[in-house]
């Protein structure tokens, strides 16, 4: 069995002093033998990063809506200052963890079965969202990579949101560079930002990011009873939008090495929906005469 220590990684990331506080050394599980190991993220108190900067993406949100906010702020403090050895794998859903209340998580807007709704944890899937611009940025390639189920989302280019769950849906990618990266991510007012850096610069670094679209589906009016509203009550809570699908090339090209790959972000309609009243005419439960 192999064991990283702090100390070494230090010296890897070009650390001098003051030196980090010490951590409990880290067990990699080795796995079958057909298969390469797959070291995980290390998270670990550095002074600094290293002195290479790889990529940098940024994205907006309204910092006037407090949950939002604050699930923002937690999940970018959470992902911040994690550093991946080559070869180790990066797991959004390991390093956040669960987006529960006692974990400081709070109620805001999500999407759920293609339907706005307020839950717990909205907003930390704008932070997964913009960690992948700056993955794929600093010329690297998710391993899990899923889009909203409705889109495109505002705050990102279409096709490059991403979208996580606890426990299934995840967001995840491999340090493929032969060097160690650092995640910093940070928010300023209502501006996210992720960097990463590396103990090396990449030489002749290019990505060049080509998209492309057509139309989905189109959205359907969706009308539900809802007994605890009185007698006729009629009113739209989501605006219908249809179905996209959106491709997204990555053409990368470091030192004169050339890679591609191309995701494909197919969004479902985001459907109307209404809430009525239980007298309503066109309530499930009205029992007048119908028009």
């Amino acid at each position: 069995m192999k064991f990283i220590s702090i100390i070494a990684l230090a010296f890897l990331l070009g650390c001098n002093s003051p030196q980090p506080e010490p951590v409990e050394k880290i067990q990699l599980q080795a796995k079958k033998p057909s298969k390469p190991v797959e070291r995980p993220a290390v998270e670990i108190k550095v002074p600094s990063p290293s002195d290479y900067y790889l990529s940098r993406y940024e994205s907006k949100f309204d910092s006037s809506e407090d949950g939002t906010k604050i699930n923002i702020e937690l999940a970018s403090k959470l992902i911040n200052g994690v550093v991946l050895l080559p070869g180790a794998v990066f797991s959004f859903n390991k390093v956040v963890g669960n987006r529960t209340k006692e974990r400081g998580f709070v109620d805001s807007r999500v999407i759920m079965s293609g339907v706005t709704q307020i839950g717990i944890g909205g907003g930390v899937c704008q932070v997964s969202s913009t960690l992948n611009g700056a993955v794929i940025f600093a010329g690297l390639k998710p391993n899990k990579w899923r889009v909203h189920s409705t889109g495109p989302m505002k705050y990102i280019k279409p096709g490059l949101d991403a979208a996580v769950a606890w426990p299934n849906i995840d967001y995840a990618f491999t340090n493929t560079h032969p060097f160690p990266i650092m995640i910093k991510s940070g928010v300023d007012g209502g501006d996210l930002f992720v960097s990463i850096f590396g103990q090396s610069t990449l030489k002749n670094k290019t990505i060049k990011l080509t998209s492309w679209s057509k139309n989905g589906d189109r959205f359907k009016v969706r009308k539900q009873t809802l007994p605890w509203y009185k007698g006729s009550y009629n009113k739209k809570i989501q605006d219908g939008k249809n179905g996209k699908y959106v491709w997204v090339k990555i053409e990368s090209s470091i030192s004169g090495e050339m890679t591609e790959f191309t995701h494909l972000a197919n969004y479902r309609p985001a459907h109307e929906v209404w809430n009525l009243g239980p007298e309503h005419p066109e309530s499930d439960n009205y029992k007048g005469d119908r028009l």
